[in-house]
């Protein structure tokens, strides 16, 4: 190069001005000084210019950088050439100050002249880390307005009080105009100096540059001075002096000497400086004489900078170091940053707090703590906000902040917060909850938790509430809630948890004075157990475990004495205080209930928006320990949820369970157990079962949403309560919605309890042979276990020996009796019990006798359908009646109902998915909700056929085809059914339903009616209003009956044609006369016979109307088409009418 000073890491010995030049004389740009960035897009050319070359490719971005510290008090000047017609995709940025080499990312920052652009002009802008650039100063436009060549020379001021003036010459010479001043001093240091050009693909070649200059003569100007230490100060200037610093170019009048100065490694206009002895409390001043900046260019001095130190500082100790302000729900804000943030406070009113190394973390956390910097201090009285590493900013303009790295991530409904000196001793906690908002808009969001009293720090949830401030909250200063909240209280003794037979715990209401409180003269046990140890549980200190010399013996009640109780604000009290306990035994089957069920939280009526259960102690006398006892959903595949083993309940008392990030929104109910995978609670229902550690069963529960009998209720929002806690075994009988206005009685005794004994033995439902060794009872009710154990209680006949006797829990409602020697199939057999137990002790008697057989494989057209309601009244269900019309016992389970789409596929659902055994001639309805076809056809339907189903398949109103398939997938039976099927004089055929006439009869339309209106329009699970027996015979046509009466009572409403032919193929007509000869109805027109079969007519004309009373011809003609053979028969009916 023809000459090159890049003096930006100068010696401050040196003297120079120059600090970039670069005229491109060497040919080179890669060295002296290095240009780095898109180096292959650019070349010197032969009249020694740095030269675009980058690819003719529209869009392109190219640039080149190099290293140059130099800020304030700097001249650059630069000459270039755009030999194009700028515009917006054709201009040249030339950056005099980057914080980066990469002056295409988005995040550079600094100043840059701009060439070109939509103005064609020549202006200074300033480029953040965000957002588009700013002008400094907006040149004219129109400068740069040629097509060809734009030829300018720039010069670029910055003064030391950071009035930035443009200049340019449009001849590229040295006559320059000014283009305008203005004052900017966002930043103060560099790194980088460098181009970036932007063009379309015919201007690749088209930008010059040369004669690059940056000078700084200037020496610093500016100082200031903040004290980070009693014996530290750090200096910062106007602009990044030399690397090597003098102690002796410093001084504090009348203060102490400065005895080492060092620039800061990463912020070249910082320099700390050491001090001898600590500083002096007050005001100060900072004198800088001979300091040189990376040029040499040396100010003389003094350069004088004001401080003041509030006194030696100290290392915090207990509750001189506290958290007075919690935004743990930042979202929607109110008016402060979506941001978590802490707030801290020194209450002193003299002591400065160091807050180096003091860590900042959640109890029980297994992740790094978040520690306050060296340098950190809390002036006395002084507030600061603590937030994220990469949250700082946004909160810069409420004072003080600390973004500390690994800042805890602050649970909503609730957490434990600690602050530890930096040797790891506790200086301040608290556990703060959702509820102490004290108001349910406020807690959802966008509002933070303030503390009232920092003199009461000690305090909890009567000392917190939520801020009052219309911005949400008040980060770094007074809290808007404070006011004089003293507590003059002594602690309150509040229970004895025994943890283990040689320790129990002492529960009392507020913090105590730990250190006092572990004296064990204050603690004494009756009947006599000496106190080996006191030790004041962490960290909240509400609690003081106490290590017995000798175990508690069982079923001892034993009486805990406190003389002496202090809090943690030295409120004291010598009056004694006790509280009995005893020791705490695992629950056996009935002693620890579910008595309380939220499972469709929303929408809330006043309780929290989270699912819970309540479980009760009945026992008057029995404190449980509830270790290890594990709440689940039977035959679910997850983790069940697990009570600790510090887990107790106490006579009589009740406790809310829930998710473990719940506990928080339950704390002001009672006592609260968040367990880790607690069961997600189905809102239509779910089986619930309590195990002891052990895996016996304690409790079990299979609750639906019919339990609410009010279908307001049970849309949300309201809890199912238990009636009778004596009654525990009940069902539906015993649970209902509740009453309370809120929604629901958590942690208390239910609105709806009342007495509600069970007084009923149970009943035997029926009997299943799941296997030829396996038989299974299905009871009514919950049993003894215990009692229907005895194998001597069940016989069979024939007789078969029963081997072992196997109740099914956790429900106890299935008995399962393995045989001693296998069963045949279809063999009959009954089984006979002598005695069954409910859980409530209620025994039936005498023998109860179920016929049963093991079933054998279905084949098709063993089961049909034999009833469909396809079109219910308003409020109804559908359901469809299957026939077994086999001599076999089948068992439905795995079977599928469905429904034939007209594109052939099939909407399938599950007839049954355990054992249901349909003996010979037994009838099964199938619904969603026996209980309402039941209240519609109260004197037409049977219950005991009834099995529910979670859902149908979808029957349209219309028409439809309905399909019957085994557990292998075989058709058992299909029916395509039509509206028209019914009988035409029927006005409204809503709710009445489709009856098969013959079951030995085909799944086609002419073997299906109306039910009758005798009966209700339907039958489910009795025999069809409308069935006819096989009339039998050996004559070719038979009429059956001969006289009938078509007015939908029930009763011959319709006859039927039977026939049985000779020979298959035969083609019939069938027309009706009345005894005029007159053509009353064409029954059939050359239709295809079976060889067997039977036709019907249901008493109307032609036209739809009903024949008068009277004789009737049928006149009946057969054709053979193979033979030709033609045959003629007559048949007499008469259709008449009730008087």
């Amino acid at each position: 190069m023809k000459q090159l000073l890049f003096l930006c890491l100068l010696l401050s010995s040196l003297t120079a001005t120059a600090q970039l030049t670069d005229t491109f004389a060497d040919g080179d740009f890669t060295q002296n000084p290095a240009w780095t960035g898109d180096a292959a897009s650019f070349v010197v050319n032969p009249a020694q210019q740095l030269q675009s070359n980058g690819p003719a490719v529209t869009g392109t971005l190219l640039q080149l950088a190099t290293p140059c510290q130099a800020s304030t008090g700097t001249t650059w000047t630069f000459w270039a050439n755009l030999k194009l017609a700028t515009s917006s995709g054709n201009y040249a940025d030339v950056w005099l100050l980057a914080d980066r080499a990469d002056l295409k990312a988005n995040g550079t920052r600094g100043y840059f002249v701009r060439l070109g652009g939509t103005p064609d002009e020549v202006a200074l802008l300033r480029k953040d880390a965000t957002g588009s650039p700013v002008y400094v100063v907006n040149g004219a436009d129109g400068t740069l307005n040629s097509t060809t060549n734009n030829l300018v020379r720039v010069r670029v001021t910055r003064s030391v009080q950071d009035v930035w003036t443009l200049e340019r010459d449009l001849t590229g010479g040295q006559n320059f105009t000014s283009e305008g001043t203005a004052t900017d001093a966002t930043y103060q240091t560099s790194a980088f100096f460098g181009v970036l050009l932007t063009y379309s693909s015919a201007n690749n070649k088209a930008f010059y540059f040369d004669d690059f200059r940056v000078t700084d003569a200037t020496p610093p100007a500016r100082v200031q001075a903040a004290v980070v230490g009693s014996r530290a100060l750090d200096v910062t200037f106007n602009e990044a002096v030399a690397a090597a610093q003098s102690a002796g170019s410093y001084q504090l009048p009348g203060g102490p000497v400065v005895t080492a100065a060092q620039r800061d490694a990463a912020n070249p206009a910082l320099v700390h400086l050491t001090l001898a002895t600590d500083l002096p409390p007050g005001s100060g001043t900072l004198e800088a004489r001979n300091v040189a900046d990376l040029y040499g260019n040396v100010a003389a001095g003094p350069l004088t900078a004001a401080f003041s130190f509030g006194g030696v500082l100290t290392e915090p100790g207990y509750y001189q170091l506290l958290i007075t302000e919690i935004m743990a729900r930042e979202t929607p804000a109110v008016g402060l940053p979506a941001s978590e943030y802490l707030e801290i406070h020194n209450p002193s009113a003299t002591r400065v707090l160091d807050l180096a190394g003091v860590k900042l973390t959640k109890a029980g956390s297994t992740g790094n703590a978040a520690v306050f910097p060296a340098g950190a201090t809390l002036l006395p009285g002084e507030f600061a906000v603590v937030c994220g590493s990469t949250r700082g900013a946004q909160f810069a303009a409420f004072g003080k902040v600390f973004a500390l790295t690994n800042f805890p991530s602050l649970n909503n409904s609730g957490d434990e917060l600690l602050l530890r000196a930096r040797t790891g001793r506790l200086v301040y906690s608290v556990h703060y909850l959702e509820s102490w908002y004290r108001d349910p808009v406020k807690q959802n969001g966008g509002w933070s938790l303030e503390m009232l009293d920092p003199a009461n720090a000690c305090a909890g949830a009567e000392n917190w509430r939520a801020s009052q401030d219309p911005n949400g909250g008040t980060p770094g200063r007074r809290n808007s809630v404070a006011t004089s909240n003293p507590d003059t209280a002594p602690p309150v003794l509040q229970s004895v948890l025994v943890v283990s037979p040689t320790i129990i715990r002492l529960q009392f209401n507020e913090k105590l004075d730990s250190a006092r409180m572990a004296n064990p003269i204050f603690y004494s046990l009756t009947p006599g157990v000496s106190i080996q140890q006191v030790q004041p549980v962490p960290f909240d200190f509400r609690a003081v475990e106490l290590t017995l010399a000798a175990p508690l013996v069982p079923g001892q009640t034993y009486t805990a004495a406190v003389q002496t109780r202090t809090d943690c604000l030295s409120n004291s009290t010598g009056t004694a205080t006790t509280v009995s306990f005893s020791l705490p035994v695992p629950p056996r089957f009935g002693q620890l209930l579910i008595t309380e069920i939220m499972a469709d939280e929303t929408p809330t009526v006043s309780l929290p928006a989270s699912e819970y259960l309540e479980i009760y102690n009945p026992s008057t006398t029995r404190v449980l320990d509830l270790g290890g006892v594990r709440l689940l959903k039977p035959g679910s595949t997850g983790s069940a949820a697990v009570f600790a083993d510090t887990a107790r309940l106490q006579p009589g008392e009740y406790a809310v369970v829930c998710g473990s990030t719940r506990g928080g929104l339950f704390a002001s109910f009672g006592k609260v157990y968040a367990l880790t995978n607690f069961p997600s609670l189905s809102n239509t229902g779910d089986q619930l079962a309590l195990l002891g550690r052990d895996g016996r069963t304690l409790f079990e529960v299979t609750y639906s949403d019919s339990w609410y009998k009010d279908n307001r209720k049970k849309d949300g929002g309201w809890s199912l309560e238990m009636v009778d806690p004596v009654n525990f075994c009940g069902g539906i009988e015993n649970w209902t919605a509740s009453t309370d206005p809120s929604g629901g009685t958590p942690g208390r005794a239910n609105s709806v309890r009342a007495a509600n004994p069970d007084r009923t033995a149970p009943a035997l439902l029926r009997v299943v042979a799941l296997s030829p060794t396996l038989v299974r009872l299905f009871f009514n009710e919950k049993l003894d276990s215990a009692a229907v154990a005895n194998p001597s209680l069940y016989t069979f006949a024939p007789a078969v020996g029963v081997a072992r006797v196997l109740p099914a829990g956790p429900e106890f409602r299935t008995v399962d009796l393995q045989l001693n020697a296998p069963l045949q199939p279809n063999q009959p057999l009954t089984l006979n019990v002598q005695r069954a137990t409910d859980c409530a002790g209620n025994a039936s008697g005498p023998v109860t006798s179920v016929p049963f057989a093991l079933p054998a494989p279905v084949a098709a057209a063993d089961v049909v359908i034999n009833e469909i309601l396809f079109n219910p009244r308003t409020g109804g269900v559908d359901f469809v009646e299957l026939l077994n019309r086999s001599a076999k016992y089948l068992n439905v389970q795995g079977w599928q109902l469905g429904s034939e789409k007209p594109d052939g596929s099939v909407d399938q659902k599950p007839v049954s998915g355990g054992p249901y055994v349909l003996a010979p001639g037994q009838l099964l309805v199938l619904t969603t909700d026996p209980a309402n076809i039941q209240s519609y056809y109260p004197n037409s339907s049977e219950p005991t056929n009834f099995l529910a189903l979670p859902s149908l398949p979808s029957y349209p109103d219309d028409a439809g085809i309905v399909v019957v398939y085994s557990a292998t997938g075989q058709l058992l039976d299909r029916f395509a059914y039509n509206k028209t099927m019914h009988l035409k004089l029927l006005d409204d055929l809503n709710g009445v339903s489709l009856e098969r006439i013959r079951p030995e009869g085909p799944s086609t339309a002419g073997n299906f009616h109306s039910a009758a209106s005798a009966v209700g329009y339907a039958t489910p699970g009795r025999p069809n209003s409308q069935y006819q027996p096989d009339p039998g015979g050996d004559k070719i046509f038979r009429l059956e009956p001969e006289v009938f009466t078509p007015d939908e009572d029930g009763q011959q409403d319709f006859t039927t044609l039977n026939y049985a032919l000779d020979a298959p193929g035969y083609a019939a007509s069938i027309t009706i006369y009345d005894a005029q000869g007159r053509l009353t109805r064409r029954l059939v027109r050359n239709e295809t016979l079976a060889t067997i079969g039977f036709l019907q007519w249901d008493g109307l004309t032609d036209r739809g109307q009903k024949a008068a009373v009277g004789y009737y011809v049928l006149l009946i003609e057969l054709f053979q088409p193979n033979s030709g053979e033609k045959r003629e028969y007559r048949k007499t009916v008469v259709v008449g009418a009730k008087l």
